[in-house]
C-alpha cells in the first residue's frame, strides 16, 4: 500500500490456468466488479453458466467419441509424409542442449500498411490471419527453400459461447501444412492457406499433445 487512496494489486498466474484471452476477461471483471462495489456495494454480476471443470469433464468425454476420433483421423492423413522440420539457415551449430536462449524483436505495423492489409483482405474475401500466414509461408519457404512446409499457429480454441468469458487454459496449437512453390501467385497460396484454416477450425479439439 502506497497510500491511503492508492494500492498496487499484483496479479500472478500461471499459464496452466490460464491463456491471453482469460487476461482480459480477468481485466474486464475486476472492472466491472470495482465499479458495482462502489456503485450499489457489492457485485451484480451473475454466475457463469459452466465452469472450467465443466469443459474438462466434455473435454474427456469428447476424446473417447467418433468425432474425436474422426478429427483425429484428418490430422493423421494431413500430416501423412511431412517433413520434420524447417531447415532454416541458422549461425549456430544444432545440439542436443536446449540452452533456451533467445531474444525478442518487437516493432510496430503503422496505421497506413494495416489500412492497406485490410484493403487486401477485403478484396480477396480472407482475414486479416490468412493474409499474414501466406506472407510468413513464403517467407520460410524462401529461408528454408523447403515447397512442404508445415507451421504451428495458436488457436483460441473458444468455439462455444459458453467459454467466452471464462477464465482458464483453452488455447491450442494446430499444424498448418502448406505447399509454397516459387513460381506460384500469391493469390493461389492464399487460396491455399484459407482452405487450409477452415479445415483446421474444424478439427481443432483434438489437443496438440494428442498429435
Amino acid at each position: 500500500q502506497k497510500g491511503v487512496n492508492e494500492v498496487i494489486l499484483l496479479i500472478s498466474i500461471h499459464h496452466i490456468a490460464s491463456d491471453g484471452w482469460s487476461m482480459r476477461v480477468l481485466l474486464q471483471d475486476l472492472s466491472n466488479i470495482y465499479s458495482d462495489i462502489l456503485t450499489f456495494g457489492r457485485s451484480k454480476s451473475e454466475a457463469l453458466p459452466m465452469q472450467y471443470s465443466d469443459y474438462a469433464k466434455w473435454q474427456y468425454q469428447f476424446m473417447k467419441s467418433p468425432e474425436y476420433s474422426n478429427q483425429l483421423t484428418y490430422w493423421k492423413e494431413e500430416m501423412k509424409g511431412a517433413p520434420p522440420a524447417l531447415e532454416l539457415p541458422i549461425d549456430k551449430e544444432k545440439t542436443d542442449v536446449i540452452e533456451n536462449v533467445g531474444k525478442r524483436l518487437i516493432f510496430e505495423i503503422d496505421q497506413e500498411v494495416t489500412s492497406k492489409l485490410k484493403t487486401i483482405c477485403k478484396e480477396n474475401n480472407c482475414t486479416l490471419y490468412m493474409l499474414l500466414m501466406s506472407a510468413f509461408s513464403t517467407l520460410m519457404h524462401r529461408y528454408s527453400n523447403q515447397e512442404d512446409i508445415v507451421l504451428g499457429t495458436l488457436i483460441a480454441n473458444r468455439n462455444q459461447a459458453e467459454l467466452e468469458k471464462m477464465i482458464g487454459f483453452f488455447v491450442n496449437t494446430l499444424p498448418i501444412r502448406l505447399n509454397v512453390e516459387a513460381d506460384m501467385p500469391f493469390t493461389a497460396l492464399l487460396e491455399q492457406v484459407k482452405d487450409k484454416t477452415l479445415q483446421m477450425y474444424d478439427h481443432q479439439d483434438v489437443p496438440f499433445d494428442a498429435l
